[in-house]
């Protein structure tokens, strides 16, 4: 079963709901509530996802890249998006992955480990430590085929 396009973050379609309590730090609920570069990137060069559509938490990222001819054609994250079918911690772990490579080189953007964007979150509960792991997939499978000097 394929998620509803009105089910994603990143479209006009309700969000899941989200209780505050000691289950969730600060920073996941600030992500949650006002997530950051949601949505389809209209003009994206790159996309990759993660997770199974209709089957838990499934991610896709959108990524658009500079190139820097005075830094040897080095690329560069000009801009990333994600949509995301699932709970308060798959968006709050996209919406700070965005954050933590925009701007980056994609060999830095690379480098991301799953747990960097957990500490980065103040920590998720035990069981939704698979939401960066999915996040980081999805933003390695739209990096794979890029090729630049040192990669």
């Amino acid at each position: 079963m394929k998620p509803s396009p009105d089910s994603s973050v990143g479209n006009a379609g309700p969000a899941p709901h989200i209780e505050e309590s000691g289950d969730y730090s600060a920073g996941v609920i600030d992500h949650f509530m006002s997530p950051r570069n949601a949505g389809i990137l209209q003009d994206a060069e790159l996309e990759g996802a993660a997770g199974t559509p209709g089957q838990g938490p499934h991610v896709v990222m959108y990524v658009k890249l500079l190139r820097e001819a005075d830094a040897g054609d080095r690329a560069i994250i000009a801009d990333i998006r994600f949509r995301t079918w699932g709970c308060p911690a798959a968006i709050a772990s996209c919406s700070k992955l965005t954050e933590m490579v925009k701007g980056r080189s994609v060999e830095g953007a690379l480098r991301v480990e799953w747990g960097e964007v957990l500490s980065a979150l103040g920590g998720l509960p035990l069981g939704k430590h698979h939401c960066p792991k999915l996040a980081v997939t999805a933003l390695r499978n739209a990096l794979k085929h890029v090729t630049e000097p040192g990669l």
